[in-house]
């Protein structure tokens, strides 16, 4: 069984990036099969609908290394969320034409129909590590 398909029934494990570049780990519910069923359950953690958007890198397009739930619309004068904007451009290796804003839930990579997976615990501390030290190298 590919492991990407064994946690479709398990929760989700993900990362909720704030604003202020808080990274809490958080558990979305288990049984999300569709795109939609993942977004609402997103939408929860982000405060209002969301968008999906895989992290691969534009110079191997083929690897997806994450998911990462935004805001679809954020709202007016919504924070940037630099701490989000450095994790998503450091996973697609391109600088994003705007900043993330509002809070940010990075996922595991999609399997088969566009559902995210679990962030592996490697993976989920490995994106800890680098936002709190890039937060230590702006302060």
């Amino acid at each position: 069984m590919n492991p990407q398909q064994a946690d479709i029934g398990q929760e989700l494990r993900a990362l909720l990036i704030a604003e202020d570049g808080t990274a809490t780990p958080v558990t979305l519910p288990g049984g999300l099969r569709t795109e939609n069923a993942v977004q609402t359950a997103i939408a929860q953690h982000l405060g209002g609908p969301s968008q999906l958007d895989p992290c691969a890198p534009e110079c191997a397009p083929d690897i997806h290394f994450a998911t990462v739930g935004l805001l679809e619309h954020p709202p007016a004068g919504a924070p940037r969320n630099e701490a989000a904007t450095a994790v998503v451009e450091t996973l697609r290796h391109v600088t994003l034409a705007e900043p993330v804003r509002g809070p940010a839930l990075v996922m595991g990579p999609a399997a088969d129909g566009g559902v995210p997976t679990s962030l592996d615990p490697g993976r989920q501390r490995a994106i800890q590590v680098f936002v709190a030290t890039w937060l230590t190298l702006l302060a």
